[in-house]
């Protein structure tokens, strides 16, 4: 008797279609809250644009680790895109949108 599992053949496309996605908002979500709370307060810029603007980063980084034909690094650049996205586009907001 055999207690290895295998996964299903036809789940794999799947789970590499979904999982970039769903890593990327949590990574958006995490990074964007965790930015909100350390930068983007005193500078009045809202919670929604910190975490939209780092799970857009989150997905960019991995279109960035696809494009550049390395997947499995693609959490490791989710990471850095929505830090990146966080520290440089947030602060932006500010000084071209926000009311004074």
């Amino acid at each position: 008797m055999s207690t290895t599992s295998t996964i299903n053949p036809a789940v794999i496309p799947a789970i590499q279609i979904y999982f970039p996605i769903l890593t990327a908002i949590i990574i958006g979500l995490v990074i964007g809250g965790i930015g909100q709370k350390f930068s983007s307060r005193r500078r009045g810029i809202p919670a929604w644009r910190s975490i939209l603007d780092a799970i857009v980063g989150a997905f960019g980084g991995t279109a960035i680790a696809h494009l550049a034909g390395l997947p499995t690094w693609a959490l490791l650049f989710q990471i850095v895109m929505a830090t990146l996205a966080v520290l440089v586009v947030t602060p932006a907001y500010r000084r071209r949108f926000a009311r004074r």
